[in-house]
């Protein structure tokens, strides 16, 4: 009770519950409160595990194709060694500067040179060189033969073209 003045002033009764009515159920809202609480929470935790786990993966992926690309672009440098004949070595077979002349007559017909594939095999793995590092090429994949000299071919692969040692390809 509050006196103004010397008005008796009566505060507004709280609400009450009817009589038989029953009282309201604090514990269930807590409980309801708190299960959503632990549920968000849960979500969160999960869904920054999975987040991190991803990273993680990915970035030991990473680390192991460049592990690999090295070990790769080393193992291609040992074993690409070309043996070279001696300097003073000689042909097997003498060419005569006189060749006899034919008997019969023969039909000459033209020596077309074997076709060239579009599509080569490799056949050794191959490690290139790229601006961001090294990348490794297998062992069967198929790439798309532009051009060949002696020693080297130029090939195309994922629109990328690359020159590579014919040793590592179906060429001979």
């Amino acid at each position: 009770m509050i006196c103004y003045n010397r008005i008796r002033v009566n505060p507004p009764s709280l609400p009450t519950q009817p009589k038989g009515a029953k009282p309201a159920n604090i514990f269930a809202q807590v409980f309801f409160a708190i299960t959503a609480a632990i549920i968000v929470i849960g979500i969160i935790v999960w869904l920054k595990t999975s987040y991190v786990a991803n990273e993680h993966a990915r970035t030991n992926l990473q680390n192991l194709i460049a592990h690999a690309d090295t070990y790769l672009h080393l193992w291609n440098k040992h074993t690409s060694r070309v043996p070279t004949a001696p300097a003073d070595a000689s042909p097997s077979r003498s060419v005569s500067a006189k060749s006899a002349p034919l008997k019969s007559p023969v039909a000459v017909t033209s020596i077309t040179p074997p076709r060239i594939p579009n599509i080569i095999t490799l056949t050794k793995p191959v490690s290139i060189t790229i601006p961001y590092g090294i990348i490794g090429l297998r062992i069967g994949t198929k790439v798309q033969l532009l051009s060949r000299t002696s020693d080297k071919v130029r090939v195309r692969h994922d629109g990328i073209d690359y020159e590579i040692p014919i040793s590592a390809t179906n060429l001979r």
